[in-house]
């Protein structure tokens, strides 16, 4: 996807806010379709303008970020949201992950930082920040004690391996590349893993590998 095609949408009930990144986006040429002040309003508009990508608030009135998004990603499941919060607790970031965001930013990130999340999630990867990585990390090692979900779920070694390529945020052709496996190859191999751990997207890969101790963080 290059860069003019990125259409962006915007959620935060904090006008300040909203026009601080509409300014600083429109200077970049990504094209913004619209903002919004609550949950109900970004679902009412991204069925309006159908955009790629969802900066998302967590807190706002009438629905939160977290229900919003999982509404979103359930109707439009191609559809990229990155939470922009103040809220750096666990509980935010790891229920923003199970509704579907493939990224997580606080509000003090820097200009840097927001570009390379929307360039991250443009290209089907997942972008968490340095916050969010670490309670990640915590919850890896609270759940590492269960040994049996391999078996559990019939996962064969390659599919461990996609699976923790796909945590590490490679995309299906990257991995293709490095398992010697063609990315039409992957693409099915996704499909099925999804279908063994009944989960329907990436971000539910990533979280079933973070709870399950799947995923080996590379410490």
């Amino acid at each position: 996807m290059s860069l003019h095609k990125i259409k962006i949408a915007i959620a935060d009930d904090h006008q300040i806010i909203r026009d601080g990144l509409v300014s600083m986006l429109d200077s970049i040429a990504y094209e913004i379709v619209g903002e919004a002040d609550n949950g109900l309003n970004i679902i009412e508009l991204v069925q309006r303008t159908n955009p790629h990508i969802i900066l998302m608030d967590i807190q706002m009135p009438k629905m939160n970020g977290i229900e919003a998004t999982k509404i979103i990603i359930e109707k439009f499941p191609s559809i990229h949201i990155i939470a922009l919060t103040m809220h750096g607790q666990d509980s935010f970031i790891t229920d923003m992950i199970d509704a579907g965001a493939s990224g997580y930013l606080m509000k003090t990130a820097t200009k840097h930082e927001i570009l390379d999340a929307i360039n991250s999630v443009s290209m089907n990867k997942q972008y968490y920040c340095k916050r969010s990585t670490t309670a990640i990390t915590k919850i890896v090692k609270r759940k590492n004690r269960n040994t049996k979900t391999k078996l559990s779920y019939n996962l064969s070694e390659t599919d461990i391996k996609i699976i923790n390529l796909i945590c590490d945020e490679y995309n299906s052709e990257e991995i293709g590349r490095l398992l010697f496996l063609s990315k039409r190859t992957i693409d099915g191999a996704r499909l099925r893993i999804q279908q063994k751990i009944n989960v329907s997207s990436t971000a539910g890969i990533v979280k079933f590998a973070l709870e399950n101790g799947v995923y080996k963080t590379r410490e």
